[in-house]
């Protein structure tokens, strides 16, 4: 009554995740890195001038086709 699936992986083939035949099969099986550091972005001054600074072309693109 039970269910049951099979499969095999090859070291270093397909589904091994270091992907090098080294005696052991790697498989994350979920998010792959726990240790996620910083991500940077751009300070509220310096958005404000790259906005500012892409309003200005617009308007000088838009006046340069009438």
């Amino acid at each position: 009554g039970g269910t049951s699936a099979t499969f095999s992986i090859t070291d270093g083939g397909l589904g091994d995740d270091d992907l090098t035949a080294n005696g052991s099969i790697v498989d994350q099986g979920g998010p792959g890195n726990t240790q996620v550091g910083a991500i940077p972005t751009l300070s509220a001054w310096s958005l404000a001038a790259l906005s500012a600074l892409l309003a200005a072309l617009a308007l000088a693109l838009r006046r340069r086709k009438v």
